[in-house]
């Protein structure tokens, strides 16, 4: 019994899991059957999964079978979210190309609510699990996308020594300065408005929304761990309120005569979307049963997002409609194999849009290009989770 006691205190010392703090109050096993059933409970405690009783609530994202056997929070390959990535990229390139899509910049709004929906999985698993480090979680972040957005903007810098004149060339470097500091969108919300004419000539124009994905990433890691540990019976019901809040902000600012660029690129203005995709990250458990609804709010969010791209253009005030492309972004069902679509087993009908169609489901990352490369949702689930 003293060595039991002692191993308990040491276990206490070592900031162990409670579940194994249990070992201090089990009887001393005999060489009886009851003794035997005692050591074999002992057995399976120890090698029981670690996890805070505090957090055993939090939804938590699927995980590869390895995954779940090592603890590691890596994903599971999900080519649905990789196809209505792609979907997202293919609208943003024929707008900024003139072909057509006259509101093909919503494909953006579709990434920050996927963008919210990995992240929050992540974040959430982690803290389930007991295992979630800020410093982590920032490290992976800067890992994954400061190596392809140095690369993009080296490129763009030496491009512009070589063929902008010396004032151009100026404005060039203070927008990298400002990506620099994860401040580029506000330098472009002061430079000028996104659809100007000039806005063309902006090389480094489309890193405003991976600002506002890095002070997203910045924020919301400490704001969410913050709610789950103090807040852990209405920690959901906050989110709720700070994404209306955000949503109220936006509108507001829409319809003032000074603000209405703030709308468009400031993170309070756009927080919103980026915590629908949180929300349907906390939520997808409860909405997986009924495949029916799965199918028809599929067809609906991808009908959602061809309205915008087709509808939109740069008079249409943010948010709109309100936020169709957003609500297209997270819909959680798609079609069944039996009409055309053919969703796998790793979708789960749970996501922020379950299944696309086959023929249009890519295989790979969208294409590299110095847009859709540096924006953090063009990466894959499982790097994300790396």
């Amino acid at each position: 019994m003293k060595a039991t006691v002692e191993r308990a205190t040491l276990l206490k010392c070592n900031g162990v899991p409670w579940c194994l703090q249990a070992l201090s109050e089990a009887p001393p096993c005999r060489t009886t059957p009851a003794g035997k059933r005692c050591r074999k409970s002992r057995a399976s405690l120890q090698q029981a999964p670690l996890a805070h009783p505090t957090h055993a609530h939090l939804p938590l994202p699927s995980m590869t079978p390895s995954a779940a056997s090592t603890g590691s929070p890596s994903f599971s390959y999900r080519p649905d979210v990789d196809g209505l990535r792609a979907l997202a990229v293919l609208p943003v390139l024929l707008f900024h190309a003139g072909l057509g899509c006259s509101g093909g910049f919503v494909g953006v709004d579709v990434f920050f609510v996927i963008s919210g929906y990995v992240i929050s999985s992540l974040i959430l698993r982690e803290i389930a699990a007991g295992s979630f480090s800020m410093v982590q979680f920032w490290e992976r972040r800067i890992r994954r996308i400061m190596p392809a957005l140095t690369c993009m903007v080296v490129a763009v810098r030496g491009a512009a020594w070589l063929f902008c004149l010396p004032e151009d060339f100026q404005r060039v470097g203070k927008s990298v300065l400002a990506q620099a500091v994860m401040g580029a969108n506000f330098y472009f919300w002061k430079d000028g408005n996104y659809f100007d004419p000039g806005a063309e000539t902006k090389p480094l124009l489309h890193t405003w929304s991976l600002a506002v994905e890095e002070q997203f990433y910045l924020l919301f890691p400490l704001l969410l761990t913050f709610l789950v540990r103090s807040r852990p019976r209405t920690w959901q019901r906050w989110l709720w309120g700070i994404a209306l809040g955000s949503l109220v902000i936006g509108i507001a600012l829409s319809y003032s005569s000074h603000n209405q660029r703030a709308a468009f690129y400031l993170l309070p203005a756009r927080a919103w979307e980026l915590l629908i995709g949180v929300l349907v990250a906390v939520y997808r458990g409860r909405f997986s049963a009924n495949k029916a609804a799965q199918e028809v709010s599929g067809f609906l969010g991808l009908a959602l997002i061809g309205l915008a791209v087709l509808g939109f253009d740069g008079s249409t005030r943010f948010p709109a409609m309100p936020g169709s492309p957003q609500w297209g972004g997270c819909s959680r069902g798609g079609p069944s194999s039996s009409s055309g679509w053919c969703p796998t087993r790793s979708t789960s009908g749970t996501g922020p849009c379950s299944c696309l169609p086959s023929t249009s489901r890519p295989t790979s990352s969208p294409p590299p290009c110095a847009s859709a490369f540096c924006w953090p949702a063009s990466c894959s689930p499982c790097c994300l989770g790396s």
